[in-house]
This record gives C-alpha cells, sequence and structure tokens, in this order.
C-alpha cells in the first residue's frame, strides 16, 4: 500500500507475516527504494496455530533488517482461535491494511 504526501514523500505500508515472501518484499523494499517504509505484523491467531511461530519469525528478523536500514513497525492482534472454522486470512490482514493505513 503507497501513500503519497506532496510529490517527493513515499511511504509504504509492508504487511509482514515473518514468512519467506513478505520478508523478501520487505527487504527489498528496504534495499531498493528510499520509501518511508513502516512493517506491521498480524498476530492472526486460528486454530492453524502459525501465530507463535510468524511473531517468532519477526522478532528473529527484525534486528537483520534494520542493519539494512531504518523502518517503523507495528503489531496487531486477530483471535479467531473459538471460531470453528478457519477464516481467509488475505481478507483479514486486508482489513487490517486499512485500519493501519
Amino acid at each position: 500500500m503507497r501513500f503519497i504526501d506532496g510529490d517527493t514523500d513515499i511511504r509504504m505500508i509492508v504487511m509482514w507475516s515473518g514468512g519467506i515472501d513478505s520478508t523478501f518484499k520487505l527487504a527489498y523494499l528496504l534495499k531498493e527504494t528510499e520509501y518511508q517504509i513502516h512493517a506491521h505484523h498480524v498476530h492472526l491467531v486460528n486454530r492453524e496455530g502459525r501465530s507463535q511461530a510468524e511473531r517468532a519469525a519477526c522478532i528473529a528478523l527484525r534486528p537483520k533488517l534494520k542493519a539494512l536500514r531504518s523502518f517503523g513497525y507495528t503489531e496487531s492482534r486477530i483471535d479467531h482461535s473459538r471460531h470453528r472454522g478457519i477464516p481467509y486470512d488475505m481478507a483479514i490482514v486486508a482489513f487490517e491494511a486499512a485500519v493501519v493505513a
């Protein structure tokens, strides 16, 4: 998601799961652009049980990515562990991105 402030300042929000795809994209943007980057991690708690591993990955990778250059970072939590089904992750993360923006 990209916001243009005036004509020169570009800020970008990256939804960062801690997985390979979002980590690669975050590293790429930090290395290859001058954008002001803000990474946001959603603790998406559900019956799959990935949230702890994803958060641990973000914690472990953050210092390595900060070594490339500084970026903002926030987290939020959505708990669906009581629901029988597992909601579609992308729809939830898209909603959360809009809230962060």
